[in-house]
């Protein structure tokens, strides 16, 4: 026995080594039988697994030893191994879990896995802050090789070691589990499903496969990740390559931001693709290959996050040259799309040469797009070449080049980037474009966080554009970027075809060419030319002064030319559109303009009405406005324009022409409209509407417009006075509907005006007008004493003025033409006068009569030329004074007026048919009076007419050559004179070429026999009237001198002339007076001769009618002022009433008391000596008369020159009362010869024997009376009757005067003296035969007509047939008429029978 265990003492690592061996093949015995529970040492497995996993607790509910012959290993079998950590949470599970030991570990006792699976396991791990991975949920600490998992890979990949039990491993395979990572202090905690994880270490081989997957870990959501890997290597890793297949894989996601896996978990995005990496434990990192795809993600790199739409890269790295060369680069983001290729090479640090690792980096392809900033489109560089270089360690990156086409433009870049050891970025760069490219490529020079605000706004003004030769430099160390300097940053820029926005109400700017300069701390650009809408723009400017002083405001300035209409329509959106809606439109504006244009606004804080400055000024130059005002419009305007928006105001200043006026003119009011003030200082010319042209007008006004209503003042030379108006405040319609003006036309500037009829006025006259406006007609009232009438002015291109009112007599006065004839009566007015500066005419109208004056400038000179033009109508010619007694004229008659001013004296024609007739008028105050003086005066004229009428000219007036016969050219010389109180006229007339005659006389002026006249009228006051002062004639046949005076209704009130002779017509002394006291009128008409013929001529019956009817009324007036009296005397040596012969001494005084009662006697004697008496005897009511004649035959032919009675005693009495005579003519031994009527009705009736002696020697007539009755100008004879021995004849019926009509009837009795003897006609008999006879026509042309059968009738039935006659009118029935009158034919029959 010793010696056994002398031998076991000697030997005894043998005999341990053969007892174990013994055991194992016990044990290999036994458990070749199957398991064996060993539950008695779980408590050694779960220390030792403690001891391993400090601060952990385990648990096993089962353990078996197993023997594994495929891993020739014996092991154990776990069931529900589960360790957790101190706050009993789970760290690792299995559900079954076997571990084989290997054996050549057990034969040195060293118990050691060779083959570790598990099945329905957890395993939760977790990455530290400094990249440490433990087992739990808590690592700590940085990582090492000697601890945690590092330790776990590299004992695991490693040789078998004694004491790293972990590297007898040689199949590890892991299935349905899954792996739970956490990071700690970051939101990275996920649990994969593993499906498998096999790794082999066999004949010093290393293999192994992974496929797992990660749920919800893609970036859709639910779209699980999977990751496969297969790895091959030799233990130890002297060589191990590893490729691995991701699938919807987020690297962000998955792998922890911390260690080596930093980079990787930037990448927030699904990544799929194949890598492939190449270890040596002797070179360490051989090479790399990898083609991945990304979809659309972010990389997130610190504080840098870039997010991007899609990736592929394809490259391999190479070891041995330190360089991976990229076959593919495609990055498409938002900000980026490259297709670039290219290699970084690693240039490894060398300490003896004090050289850091780099990584040069080399890049090239076809184009780089991207998104030079973030707030910028996608831009493209083509033929791309990127060279530089990085050195990490003292953060360096520097572009050697940069090279390539942007939009064809030539791209050249240098420089460095870096930082300092705080972190703080520094940059030394420059840059080049050369040639043509957008904003965005200048802009993205400009750092994003270089004043960001500023950069924003600008980004958002500038719009598009042409840009070219760009010049970039950044020069900034670290720390500047906080605080650049304007010597730190400078980019230099060209543009053209640039639109900048300017304000929301104004259109951009566009087409702009200048420089820009961006600096560190500011920003300018300068223009040099471009447009704002039509505006062209000279020049201007945007400069951003300081980016940091809060106070910055961004300033840009516009200088434009352009015409008035564009510039107004660039400016009018800022004043919220008010200078369109005024009327400052394309269609009513011209002229040049130039302007400049200030915009201020802040750069930090909000932009507000109250912060967003606009200031804009302007000069326009031959400014024109259609319509400016009253219709007329603006030229030649040299106007300044200055708006301010935040001072809101709005000024329009300068001289301009408006109309006639010239002056300056200012417009103020507000950006948003609140009230205007206008106001004007100049003068106007009144030429354009008919004035002066040589003496200006001046006027100044002041307004003020608020709420559609404005008032002001003007004063002018020739108004002085207020202004206000108003409109609808509510209503669309901006215009004022009604407008008020008061003050006073000043007469003293209208006569400066040629305006003669201002010299009788007051010099202030007291004026209001009052006006209505409907659309574009004002119409009102003016009330200015004479003045006063209707206006109305109606606006537009063809502006107008209409003046209506009624002259009346006493304003005619009052204006100085009362003495014209036309203004005897009210007189209806209009003028219509144009206003527009082109038609200058005024159409005039006085009642019925119409004109056009007219006037126009003299060439080459200051004069104005007036024309009226008229066509004056037949009535016209009335109004205007021509006498209806002497004038008819026939046809219209074209009638022209020209005349002109000057300093002195107005002078014109008149031209009429053949005849021009000249006037002139000394204007009051300008020089010496003219030569021509009223008679006896020292008075000048005012007006002087001088011209011919002619036959052509009388004849077109219609003169009716009667009384006076004139043939030939008779010069006139009308002279108005202004005497003290009122005006007077004298008017010449010189027939010397003329002849003159006086129808139906004797009396003829022959040609070339001087004729003078004159009269001399004027006005008699206040209560109207003319007086012919001085009537005068002369000439070898001629002879006048006297006066008279007319009242205003035309009547004759008094006449004196002492002279009154025409050879051969007329020599009389003749007077016409009143005897106030005794309400008489006095008629006295003395001399050697008196011809009445041209008032008894037959073409003048109107005229006697109308006289008898102004003396003799047809009925008593009605009760008011009595008439007057007529007292008429007569005594004249001869009295013509027909060619035959004359009336000799006779003698009238007569007396007409105005109503019915005439009175006196009268006597005469007619060609042959035949006397013949006249007596009228008034009664009060009525007045009886008597006239008798030894010789009726006579006095009828000396009256009439009518010779058909001869012979007869005759007497004529009767009464006359209202208008009415009932008188008797009777007498006895008349005979009757070549009557016309008698003579027909003797023809018709077939009693030729009587014919022959009616035509020779006559019928006698031994008895004759005709009662007659006279009214209303109707002669009507009651049973008138004449007879003799030959012929007795009967007469009933009327002759009316005027129509000339005759309706008589009657019985012819032949043989009178047989007949008579069966009735007598004294008696009412018609004898035995009697022809019935009806006289109807005229007097001219009689119709007779006879009825035969009543030859054969008895005179009692011819009786009965007349008794159904009637009388027109009654007899006179007064009272004590009849026995009056029966005395008066008493005693007259008497003196018949004596």
């Amino acid at each position: 026995m010793k010696r056994i265990f002398d031998i076991i003492r000697k030997r005894l690592r043998l005999f341990i080594l053969g007892w174990v061996v013994f055991m194992v093949v016990v044990l290999g015995a036994r458990l070749a039988q199957g398991p064996i529970r060993v539950d008695g040492i779980r408590s050694i497995i779960i220390s030792r697994v403690e001891a391993q996993l400090p601060r952990t607790e385990a648990s096993i509910k089962h353990l078996d030893l197993v023997w594994f012959g495929d891993a020739r290993a014996v092991g154990f079998r776990f069931e529900d191994l589960i360790i957790t950590d101190r706050q009993h949470r789970i760290i690792a599970r299995a559900g079954r879990m076997e571990a084989a030991l290997a054996a050549d570990s057990l034969i040195v006792a060293h118990f050691a896995p060779a083959r570790l699976t598990a099945e329905d396991f957890f395993v939760a791990a977790s990455v530290s802050k400094e990249g440490r991975y433990d087992l739990g949920y808590e690592a700590h600490g940085k990582p090492g090789r000697t601890s945690g998992l590092a330790r776990f890979f590299y004992d695991l990949t490693g040789p078998e070691r004694l004491g790293q039990p972990v590297s007898f491993t040689r199949q590890l395979s892991l299935k349905n589990g899954q792996l739970r990572l956490i990071q700690e202090g970051a939101p990275l905690d996920w649990t994969a499903n593993v499906s498998t994880i096999d790794f082999t270490k066999l004949n010093g081989k290393l293999t192994g496969h992974t496929a797992l997957s990660i749920d919800g870990l893609g970036m859709e959501a639910g779209a699980p990740a999977t990751f496969k890997a297969e790895a091959s290597g030799v233990v130890g890793l002297a060589h191990a390559s590893i490729s691995a297949n991701l699938h919807n894989l987020v690297p962000g996601r998955v792998f922890p931001s911390v260690g080596l896996t930093r980079a990787l978990a930037g990448i927030n995005a699904p990544v799929d693709g194949l890598t492939r990496v190449d270890y040596s434990q002797k070179k360490g990192f051989e090479g790399a290959a990898f083609d991945i795809r990304a979809a659309a993600g972010r990389i997130d790199i610190g504080d840098f996050h870039q997010p991007f739409n899609e990736a592929r890269i394809r490259a391999n790295y190479t070891s041995a040259t330190h360089t991976a060369q990229f076959d593919t680069f495609r990055v498409k983001s938002r900000m980026l799309d490259t297709d670039l290729k290219g290699a970084v090479i690693v240039r490894p640090g060398d300490a003896k040469a004090k050289r850091d690792m780099a990584l040069a980096f080399n890049f090239t392809g076809p184009r780089v797009t991207a998104r030079l900033a973030d707030d910028f489109a996608l831009q493209t560089l083509t033929n791309a070449r990127v060279r530089g270089n990085y050195v990490p360690r003292q953060r360096r990156l520097q572009f050697e080049s940069v090279t390539g086409l942007i939009n064809g433009a030539p791209l050249q870049s240098q420089g460095v980037v870096y930082t300092d050891d705080t972190g703080e970025l520094g940059a030394d760069l420059t840059a080049q474009i050369k040639g043509r490219f957008t904003k965005e490529e200048v802009f993205a020079f400009w750092p994003e966080d270089l004043s960001p605000n500023t950069r924003a706004n600008l980004i958002e003004r500038i719009r598009g554009g042409d840009f070219a030769n760009a010049d970039f430099v950044l020069k900034a160390e670290p720390g500047d970027f906080h605080n650049l300097e304007n010597e730190d940053l400078r980019l230099d820029f060209d543009f053209e075809n640039l639109e900048l926005y300017l304000e929301h109400r104004l259109q951009n700017a566009k087409g702009l060419k200048g420089h820009g300069i961006l600096l560190g701390n500011s920003f300018a650009m300068d223009v040099s030319g471009g447009r704002l809408v039509d505006v062209n723009l000279v020049k201007g400017g945007l400069s951003v002064p300081d980016f940091r002083d809060r106070r910055t405001k961004t300033h840009i300035w516009l200088d434009a030319e352009a015409d008035v209409p564009s510039v107004i329509e660039a400016i009018d959106p800022i004043t919220d559109n008010h200078l369109s809606q005024n009327g400052l439109t394309r269609q009513r504006l011209s002229g040049a303009a130039t302007a400049h244009v200030e915009i201020d606004f802040p750069v930090f804080g909000n932009i507000t009405n109250d912060n967003f400055s606009v200031k804009f000024n302007g000069h326009i130059n031959n400014g024109a406005f259609k319509q400016a005002a009253l219709g007329w419009d603006m030229t030649e305007g040299q106007l300044n324009i200055i708006g301010d928006l935040l001072a809101d105001k709005l000024t329009i200043t300068g001289p301009a022409h408006l109309g006639p006026y010239y002056g300056d003119i200012g417009y103020r009011t507000q950006m948003n409209v609140r009230s205007q003030d206008i106001d004007f200082t100049g003068h106007f010319n009144a030429a354009q509407f008919g004035g002066s042209p040589k003496v200006p007008v001046a006027i100044t006004g002041q307004f003020t417009v608020a709420d559609r209503a404005g008032k002001g003042r003007i004063s002018s030379d020739i108004f002085r006075g207020d202004v206000s108006w108003s409109g609808n405040p509510e209503g669309e319609e901006q215009r004022p509907t009604d407008m008020l003006i008061e003050g006073a036309i000043l007469s003293d500037g209208m006569e400066g005006q040629g305006l003669p009829i201002f010299e009788h006025l007051k010099r202030e006259i007291p004026t209001r007008i009052s006006l209505l406006r409907s659309g574009d007609i004002w119409s009102g009232e003016i009330d200015a004493e004479a003045l006063s009438g209707d206006i109305a002015y109606i606006q537009g291109t063809r502006s107008r003025l209409v003046y209506k009112s009624v002259i009346t007599p006493d304003e005619a006065d009052e204006m100085g033409y009362g003495a014209l004839p036309m203004f005897k009566a009210p007189r209806h007015l209009t003028v219509n006068i144009s206003l527009d500066g082109q038609s200058r005419e005024a159409l005039l109208k006085l009642d019925q009569m119409s004109a056009v004056l007219g006037w126009s400038e003299i060439p080459g000179t200051d004069e104005l030329r007036r024309r009226l033009d008229m066509k004056v109508m037949p009535d016209d010619w009335y109004v205007l004074g021509l006498p209806k007694a002497f004038f008819a004229p026939p046809a219209p008659v074209n009638v022209t007026a020209l005349w002109q001013q000057d300093d002195k004296t107005l002078t014109g024609e008149v031209k009429l048919l053949d005849q021009t007739i000249a006037f002139d008028m000394p204007l009051r105050g300008h020089g010496s009076p003219p030569p021509i003086m009223l008679p006896n005066t020292s008075v000048p004229y005012e007006l002087q007419v001088r011209g011919t009428a002619s036959d052509a000219v009388l004849a077109a007036l219609g003169y009716s050559q009667t009384p006076v016969h004139i043939a030939g050219n008779v010069g006139l010389v009308f002279s108005l004179y202004s005497t003290p109180g009122q005006p007077a006229a004298v008017l010449n007339l010189d027939a010397t070429n003329a002849q003159l005659g006086v129808r139906a006389t004797d009396w003829n002026k022959p040609v070339g026999e001087s004729a003078q006249f004159a009269v001399s009228i004027d006005e008699q006051g206040p209560n109207g009237g003319t007086n012919l002062s001085r009537i005068y004639g002369e000439g070898a046949h001629i002879g006048i001198d006297g006066r008279a005076s007319f009242s205003d209704a035309g009547d004759l009130q008094f006449g004196d002339f002492s002279k009154l002779y025409l050879k051969d017509f007329i020599d009389v002394a003749f007077k016409y007076y009143a005897v106030p006291d005794k309400n008489t009128n006095i008629i006295s008409i003395s001399g050697n001769q008196l011809d009445l013929r041209p008032w008894l001529d037959a073409k003048k019956e109107r005229v006697l009618k109308a006289v008898t009817k102004a003396v003799i009324p047809a009925e008593i007036p009605p009760a008011g002022p009595p008439v007057p009296a007529t007292h008429l005397v007569v005594d004249l040596a001869r009295l013509r009433m027909a060619p035959a012969g004359v009336f000799n001494d006779l003698n009238l005084d007569l007396t007409w008391d105005g109503r019915n009662g005439l009175s006196g006697s009268g006597h005469g004697e007619s060609m042959d000596g035949s006397p013949f008496t006249l007596a009228m005897t008034s009664e009060g009511g009525y007045s009886l008369f008597t006239a008798r004649t030894g010789n009726l035959g006579n006095v009828i032919e000396t009256a009439t020159g009518n010779h058909n009675v001869r012979g007869g005693v005759a007497v004529i009495d009767g009464v006359y009362a209202n208008g009415q005579i009932d008188a008797s003519l009777r007498g006895h031994d008349v005979r009757a010869q070549q009557i016309p009527i008698l003579a027909q009705l003797l023809t018709v009736a077939s009693l030729q024997g009587l014919n022959d002696t009616l035509v020779g020697d006559g019928i006698l007539f031994t008895d004759f009376d005709f009662p007659i009755r006279y009214k209303d100008n109707v002669v009507f004879i009651r049973d008138g009757y004449a007879k003799g021995e030959a012929l007795g004849i009967n007469v009933w019926g009327t002759s009316d005067l005027d129509t000339k009509a005759l309706a008589l009837s009657g019985t012819l009795i032949p043989a009178y003296s047989l007949n008579g003897i069966f009735g007598d006609l004294r008696s009412n008999g018609l004898g035995l035969v009697g022809i019935k006879y009806h006289v109807h026509g005229t007097q001219k042309a009689p119709e007779v007509l006879v009825n035969p059968l009543s030859v054969v009738l008895p005179g009692f039935m011819k009786v009965w047939f007349d008794s159904s006659r009637k009388e027109p009118f009654p007899a006179l029935d007064l009272p004590t008429l009849e026995n009056k009158l029966d005395d008066l034919r008493d005693r007259n029959d008497k003196s018949l029978k004596k």
